[in-house]
């Protein structure tokens, strides 16, 4: 059985009247690359800053490599790495300070990753903390984060804010370096292709609660979208397929949506419809007809 170095169970968490968090539950598995996806406002970085210790959760069970965060804090922040969304350092130290101020904390730091990272992510390390820019902070955040080598690396929407070029090259940078050390890495973004790079696992949620949770290869193979197409003749109001979660009818042609799609749903389109075309369904679409049955529930 893998293990859980995150594990969530009916997370809550209040900022007075307002529910940040209601009843969220996931957990990550030790060697995954895991993202938190979800719109600003739906409680990512709330979970976060529970996870590591900064907030107190309101109920709910929580273990990060087997510990309370709120008891365990302090043993919990020596063993991760943490890039927040919006990274600051001390304004006049230059990058090489910087990381040799963090290095002191960590006995298990490694000069040549450090030197390792600054080359791949392209970062002067002379230049002087107060000059960066968003991109440069994030990537210095980076390497802050992984130099000591951590068991686990948590990064807080870490693209927040910068432009695509920036963006890009965090990405890339970021990738070169988990293709690498292959460890476990779990990250929130608000941003749907970034989870598309790098994450071998997703968790929507929204609203603070967890739309839900699956393996990537599994999501894109589940959910489907196809455009049947009826000759002369109106598209019926109602269809049922095997596994199709939604039917929207359009004029003499509608799409189908499926969350679950298996081979029989093929056949019975084939037999429902005189053509069939395969249209394109990202995460946003899977999201946003996530988040609408959701609300449709409640």
């Amino acid at each position: 059985m893998t293990e859980q170095v995150i594990h969530v169970n009916g997370l809550s968490h209040r900022y007075g009247k307002t529910d940040a968090l209601n009843g969220a539950s996931f957990h990550v598995p030790r060697g995954s690359v895991t993202g938190l996806l979800g719109p600003n406002g739906s409680g990512k970085t709330t979970a976060i800053h529970i996870l590591i210790g900064i907030l107190r959760r309101s109920g709910g069970d929580v273990t990060v490599l087997g510990m309370d965060p709120e008891r365990d804090a302090v043993a919990i922040r020596g063993r991760i790495g943490f890039v927040p969304e919006d990274p600051h350092g001390e304004p006049l130290f230059t990058v090489n300070s910087q990381l040799n101020f963090l290095k002191a904390f960590y006995p298990s730091w490694d000069d040549a990753l450090q030197q390792q990272m600054l080359e791949q992510l392209d970062l002067d390390p002379g230049k002087k903390v107060k000059s960066l820019s968003r991109g440069e902070r994030s990537k210095l955040a980076l390497i802050g984060a992984m130099s000591h080598r951590p068991e686990l690396l948590v990064l807080d929407d870490p693209t927040l804010g910068l432009d695509p070029m920036a963006r890009r090259e965090f990405m890339e940078g970021m990738i070169a370096v988990l293709a690498e050390e292959g460890r476990t890495v779990f990250f929130s973004t608000h941003h749907m292709q970034d989870i598309e790079k790098v994450a071998d696992r997703v968790i929507m949620v929204n609203n603070g609660r967890t739309i839900f949770e699956d393996e990537l290869d599994t999501i894109k193979s589940n959910w489907r979208c196809y455009r049947l197409t009826f000759d002369g003749e109106e598209a019926p109001a109602e269809l049922k397929l095997p596994g199709l979660m939604r039917w929207i009818p359009e004029g003499r042609a509608g799409r189908a949506i499926f969350e679950n799609f298996i081979d029989e749903s093929t056949a019975a389109m084939n037999q429902a419809a005189s053509s069939v075309e395969a249209l394109p369904f990202d995460l946003e679409d899977i999201f946003v007809e996530s988040a609408a049955r959701e609300r449709n529930v409640k």
